[in-house]
């Protein structure tokens, strides 16, 4: 599996940066037991948290591509809000599908 993945450059970089992401969302959540352990100086979680928020920038703009890669069916993406989330959150609907709405 990880020889088909590395065959497919564009499929390859993509989980890489998914993957550095969680890693660093794991290490961001733990910060605090990392930095009184002594094992990252608060120079090394400021940079953790650089390095987050600048992936995370670049998963925001390759995110409708992933989502598209599962290929999931139009018919099970039935949700109101997995269409047109802005128009769904226009008012309050306290989360219920209206009648003649969508």
């Amino acid at each position: 599996m990880l020889n088909a993945i590395a065959k497919h450059e564009a499929a390859s970089e993509t989980l890489s940066i998914i993957y550095r992401l969680h890693a660093l969302n794991t290490i961001q959540n733990n910060l605090g037991d990392f930095l009184i352990a002594g094992m990252l100086t608060t120079s090394q979680g400021e940079q953790i948290r650089a390095e987050y928020n600048s992936l995370c920038d670049t998963v925001s703009t390759i995110a409708p591509e992933i989502c598209d890669s599962f290929a999931i069916p139009e018919e099970l993406l039935s949700a109101p809000i997995a269409r047109d989330w802005q128009e769904f959150n226009q008012y309050d609907n306290r989360g219920e599908i209206q009648s003649g709405v969508f």
